[in-house]
């Protein structure tokens, strides 16, 4: 039977209100407002109080006691839980507006008890680091909005009082009935949410907060992000052991001087003390291997574990020429490779691999395109990289208009001869390929510090030979050739890590972070590769190389003692989620930034935590070889790409699109412009400038002697890039964007001399460019990077050179184009489409 209200409920509820509810309000709102603002420390100082606090009122008003329980909000829980467990929930569940993949599955007891850990007095220093995961906020929205209810006596009468025809429930009755039922309190949150406290403070209260905003409330989308931090006690008085005994002194100087000016609780001290002593311990076992005595004990047999234990190569290979022959020396078989096979198979390789690609990528587009959850950007983007290799197919147009480094990586068996000259003939092959096709020379020779020239050959090439010995290696010259592109050669990343964030969340946090770094300036979808570990920095960064082309797919996917490389596939599964949960997808906004990720740990030196990052881009062009003694192979790349065109209507991938006249004058175009929205889809025809690196700086040139910005500079849409060769009978060579930041430094110069007002390249830009349009009244479009066959067949119909033929594709160009494809990036307001994607 439902019981009446105490007599002296009131004055105990107005002092339960004000010293608990209340406040926990305010501490509610306020850690609301620093998740939203990254103040990740503050968001779990605040979190802990409030729950604290609700917890505390409603043990008040149901008739306990709060004071056991001090500030620990993990035994204040289990009381109040005990109390009503049907009006708690056991778990806590992803949210449907929390559009979000990346979601941590997890217990009230278990976010509870790792709040506390992190946000409870004890860590107001940050003696024992913190993790903040990305969903903490909705999760905390979850918890508050079940446990404040309970504020309130449970067992009255849900009228406060029995009245005549009345059902006989108590507010437990009726809160199970309907959550809702008495959610409200009339304390500072339901002030705040009415708009009491002000926009800021309504805002901060109710923003993404869906327990609970009105249906109707206008939210905002927020950045997602997780972030930790390792304590600084363990950075600086335990990492630095894991050095070796010539840390020892420093960091025991350190450690007493902290013991004594620092009140720390004991039992961290205590910690710090048997960890330090457990590392040093270890070195201690070991000694000194140059002062110890040589062992009585016999030395056991060398077990050589590989550093790379591959599996099987299942590649599918196509053979381009026989010329090899078998002798028998000292009793062995030989295989003799003449210098041609060699020069041969590397024109054969970089001939294939700038016109055609694996049929894995080209089914990962085909997948993007048919994805319904695949924004239209997404599948504007993929469809488009398909068309472009359907005609790069055709062996004219190269799919991109940087066809790329010439990099060649050989292992040779013990028992291949060849004249000795395998680096030269290698490289004279790719030449070959760069003089015989329409391939652009980007290589550019050093005549002095700073005096450059173009070797017109896309020489030198980056030829690495190894020796390689076991079993069918024995007899075989295995290679891995790579066009690699400057956009995507310029995401490879070195981070030279602590080996403080080897744990799951810190780790994850890490990358997230970096992942966002490459932005979209590489022509994404991306092959995405991190490497964990390494030997030394550069091993690190050659594997990140290998990986992104998918070298190291038959590694093992488990470690051991013997320390060689393994994929992790289940850490590639989660970076992949939390890829598609950034929203920047294929370039405009979407799923897709990456078509896979791969990630390798190597074994690390333990004072050393290196991390690669590198892509490969939607020109993912690399192809093996072989020479064995059945003759010279190349791998097998899709001839036919025409069989992952999907059936789609064209006409509904990439919504609207605006015609722009590029013949009218600039002033008109701009006028033009400024009536869109970033994010809006064009058309462009007409005649546009082409410029990009050292046009740009011969025009700074002209600034800097006092001189004016020519015309042409000031009168059309400036397009970065710079086209390959133009095969006979086409107007234009492959002729895609370039990366948009390279120019950043220019745009302030140029504009406030009337010039570069619309500029058109690819990639996100820096924040000066943006400060620049909105100063200035300018324009930054963005195209698809990655599909520069595409454009030079259907879309630039005339180039012709317009000043300093001498800097061969980096000369100034016109070109005229139509129906040449282009979103608005950044306009004249200083909005900016990729700040919103954390990438401004």
């Amino acid at each position: 039977m439902a019981k009446d209200l105490d007599p002296l409920h009131a004055s105990k509820h107005s002092i339960v209100n004000e010293m608990y509810i209340a406040t926990a309000d305010d501490n509610y709102v306020l850690a609301r407002w620093a998740f939203l603002n990254g103040l990740n420390v503050d968001f779990l100082w605040l979190a802990v109080h409030c729950l604290e606090k609700y917890l505390k009122a409603a043990l008040l008003l149901n008739g306990h006691t709060a004071k056991p329980y001090k500030h620990n909000i993990i035994k204040l829980y289990v009381k109040v839980q005990s109390l009503a467990p049907e009006l708690l929930p056991t778990n806590l569940t992803q949210p449907n507006n929390f559009e979000v993949d990346y979601w941590h599955k997890e217990t009230v007891d278990a976010f509870i008890s790792r709040l506390y850990r992190d946000g409870q007095a004890d860590n107001r220093y940050q003696l024992y680091g913190y993790v903040r995961r990305a969903e903490d906020l909705f999760k905390l929205d979850q918890l508050v909005f079940a446990v404040r209810p309970m504020c309130q006596p449970l067992e009255v009468h849900f009228l406060g009082k029995s009245r005549p025809g009345a059902p006989d429930a108590s507010r437990r009755d009726w809160m199970q009935k309907d959550p809702n039922a008495f959610a409200k309190l009339s304390s500072r949150l339901e002030e705040i949410m009415a708009g009491k406290g002000g926009v800021d403070l309504t805002h901060a209260a109710l923003n993404c907060n869906f327990p609970f905003a009105p249906a109707n409330f206008p939210h905002i989308p927020i950045s997602y992000g997780s972030a930790s931090q390792n304590p600084v006690l363990i950075r600086r008085i335990y990492d630095p052991l894991e050095g070796g005994p010539q840390n020892f002194v420093q960091t025991d100087q350190l450690w007493e001087w902290v013991r004594e000016r620092i009140q720390l609780p004991p039992n961290l001290v205590k910690e710090i003390d048997d960890q330090r002593a457990t590392l040093k311990s270890k070195f201690n076992a070991i000694g000194d291997p140059m002062n110890a005595p040589l062992s009585t004990h016999p030395t056991p047999p060398y077990k050589h574990t590989p550093l790379f234990p591959l599996g099987k190569d299942p590649s599918p290979y196509r053979k381009i020429a026989d010329g090899v022959r078998v002798e028998r020396v000292m009793g062995e078989e030989v295989l003799v490779v003449p210098r041609e096979a060699l020069r041969a198979l590397a024109e054969a390789a970089f001939t294939d691999i700038n016109h055609l690609l694996r049929p894995a990528h080209l089914a990962s587009l085909k997948h993007i395109v048919e994805d319904p959850e695949a924004s239209d950007n997404d599948k504007f983007v993929a469809y488009d990289f398909l068309k472009n290799a359907n005609i790069a197919a055709g062996g004219v147009l190269p799919m991109c208009q940087d066809t790329g480094t010439a990099i060649i990586m050989g292992k040779k068996g013990r028992l291949i001869w060849t004249d000795g000259s395998d680096e030269a003939a290698l490289a004279e092959g790719a030449r070959d390929a760069y003089l015989k096709r329409n391939l652009r020379y980007s290589q550019l020779a050093p005549i002095s510090m700073f005096e450059e020239k173009n070797t017109r050959s896309n020489m030198p090439a980056q030829v690495e030979l190894y020796a390689e010995s076991a079993g069918e290696a024995d007899a075989a010259y295995k290679f891995l050739f790579i066009a690699k592109g400057g956009g995507s050669a310029n995401k490879a990343f070195l981070f030279q890590a602590t080996p403080s964030i080897l744990t799951r969340e810190r780790m994850l946090a890490f990358l997230k972070e970096k992942v966002l770094t490459l932005g979209t300036a590489a022509c994404p979808p991306y092959h995405l590769a991190i490497v964990i570990g390494g030997t030394s920095a550069e091993l690190t960064m050659k594997t990140v190389k290998l990986a992104s082309c998918k070298y190291y797919d038959a590694l093992p996917d488990h470690g051991s003692e013997d320390g060689h490389a393994f994929r992790d596939k289940e850490m590639e599964q989660e970076i992949q989620k939390m890829t598609q949960s950034l929203g920047v997808g294929a370039q405009f906004g979407g799923k897709y930034f990456c078509h896979d990720v791969r990630v390798v740990r190597l074994p690390r030196h333990g004072a050393s935590l290196p991390i690669g990052l590198g892509v490969s881009c939607s020109a993912d062009r690399q192809a093996l070889g072989k020479i064995t003694k059945d003759g010279v192979f190349l791998e097998e790349l899709e001839h036919n790409p025409a069989k992952y065109l999907p059936d789609v209507d064209t006409s509904k991938l990439g919504g609207d699109v605006v015609q722009i006249d590029l013949n009218k004058p600039m002033k008109e175009i701009l006028a033009q412009l400024t009536k869109h929205p970033i994010k809006t889809r064009l058309s462009l025809n007409g005649p546009m400038i082409v410029a990009r690196d050292l046009a740009h700086a011969k025009l700074r040139e002209r600034l800097e002697k006092g001189e004016a910005l020519p015309d042409y500079f000031k009168n059309h849409p400036v397009y970065y890039a710079g086209p390959a060769k133009t095969p006979e009978g086409y107007a234009s060579g492959a002729f895609g964007p370039t990366t948009a930041g390279r120019m950043d430094s220019f745009v302030e110069d140029f504009q406030s001399a009337g010039g570069s007002m619309v500029m058109l390249a690819k990639g996100n830009r820096a924040a000066a460019v943006r400060d620049a349009c909105k100063k200035h009244g300018g324009f930054y479009l963005a195209s698809i990077g990655g599909a520069a066959a595409n454009l030079a067949e259907h879309c630039i119909k005339k180039v012709e050179t317009v000043e300093y033929p001498e800097l061969g594709m980096e000369a100034i160009w016109r070109i005229e184009v139509v129906d040449f494809p282009a979103f608005i990036v950044i306009d004249d307001k200083g909005n900016d489409f990729f700040k919103e994607l954390n990438l401004g």
